[in-house]
């Protein structure tokens, strides 16, 4: 769950807080993750994201600031899943989209999706024989160091988004069936990906010609 978290800083006083923080640092509980933040203009008020499965962790980090801050918490939602629970206009349903881990299950829908001719001319990749493509994921799979994340969308694998770790740098890579081109799910499932996945440089690599690509990696903050 994401909180933005509203921090007013006693008499309006950001001193303490700063020195506590840097001498101190963040004192947040384990399981408790810290997202962004953003300080006005005139120092007095802290706009905090942050994320955790249980609000008592919250708490506890908050209550070793509560004689620096006052606090204010609002449950918030990204603007994906946003978009995701509002219905389209004329009460039909936008698609439900999710970005989750890897099952068996989801590796047939891989391999289609990486021997489509039109996608593999775009690419410039070479398709895998289903001999080499099982064996390639089973290893991907089997090494902690790689995060895989199946791109779902009404329930279907629709694609797949990656990091890895090569040659002493840390790589990403994405992959979505023709079928669902053109509809921005690639546009979501990158940065919800990136918010996930923090290491930093992360490089990734598209073919030239793949306009598209190259469009979303620089909105993404990727750099050629």
């Amino acid at each position: 769950m994401l909180f933005l978290v509203i921090e007013r800083f006693r008499g309006g006083d950001p001193a303490p807080v700063y020195a506590r923080f840097r001498s101190r640092g963040r004192l947040a509980p384990a399981g408790l993750t810290y997202v962004n933040s953003w300080v006005t203009d005139d120092l007095s008020t802290c706009y905090q994201v942050m994320e955790c499965d249980d609000r008592a962790l919250l708490e506890a980090w908050m209550a070793e600031w509560r004689d620096l801050v006052e606090f204010d918490v609002l449950p918030v939602i990204t603007s994906a899943e946003a978009a995701a629970r509002v219905p389209a206009e004329g009460g039909a349903q936008p698609p439900i989209r999710r970005l989750r881990p890897v099952l068996a299950t989801d590796l047939p829908a891989f391999y289609a999706h990486q021997a489509d001719p039109g996608a593999v001319r775009l690419s410039g990749l070479e398709p895998r024989s289903r001999e080499v493509f099982d064996a390639h994921y089973a290893k991907v799979l089997a090494d902690p160091a790689n995060v895989l994340r199946t791109i779902e969308v009404d329930g279907q694998p629709v694609g797949h988004v990656v990091a890895f770790p090569r040659d002493g740098l840390h790589e990403g890579g994405y992959w979505l069936a023709r079928s669902h081109w053109g509809r921005g799910v690639l546009t979501w499932a990158l940065p919800e990906f990136l918010r996930e996945v923090t290491i930093r440089p992360l490089h990734a690599v598209t073919a030239q010609s793949n306009a598209a690509s190259v469009r979303l990696l620089l909105r993404c903050g990727f750099v050629f």
